[in-house]
């Protein structure tokens, strides 16, 4: 699944489709409903308890970059929950689901400066994670995944 993208000239615009991904092929999902705006370098991952597709924050044409969530049930979009204080709009931040504690995790991106925070999405509201160990830098669009044999979440880049 795809949503959105930045524009690859200056005459382009910023991209609000959504795409997926099924049986070798790509089609074409339906518009966007109103409020989540064409955006590039959003933070996607997949939340099996709630069974969607959640989408934290990106950047787009307009300043303060969004700091919204939104989730994909299969068929349409629907705006998650607020964000809580201090989670700021971000762009190339990375989210992955952690098994072990069945929640999103959310880490890093740049906005007004780059982020070094993490953040735990449990399905229903956004939380401060822990902070990452001494020596983590920040860091943007990097490589972030799930090991469900070691149960930990692995940063590179």
């Amino acid at each position: 699944m795809l949503f959105g993208g930045s524009p690859k000239t200056e005459t382009e615009k910023w991209n609000s489709q959504t795409w997926l991904y099924a049986g070798g092929q790509w089609k074409k999902g339906p518009a966007a409903p109103t409020g989540l705006t064409a955006r590039g370098g959003a933070a996607m991952a997949f939340d099996p308890d709630i069974g969607k597709m959640v989408l934290f924050g990106g950047g787009g044409p307009d300043w303060p970059l969004p700091n919204d969530t939104w989730l994909w049930d299969g068929t349409g979009w629907s705006p998650g929950p607020a964000s809580p204080q201090g989670l700021t709009g971000r762009v190339g931040a990375r989210m992955v689901y952690d098994d072990a504690i069945h929640k999103i995790v959310l880490f890093g991106g740049s906005g007004a400066v780059p982020y070094r925070e993490t953040w735990l999405f449990d399905g229903a509201q956004w939380s401060r994670g822990p902070s990452p160990p001494q020596g983590m830098s920040a860091r943007v669009f990097f490589g972030m995944t799930y090991d469900p044999v070691l149960q930990e979440v692995f940063v590179a880049g």
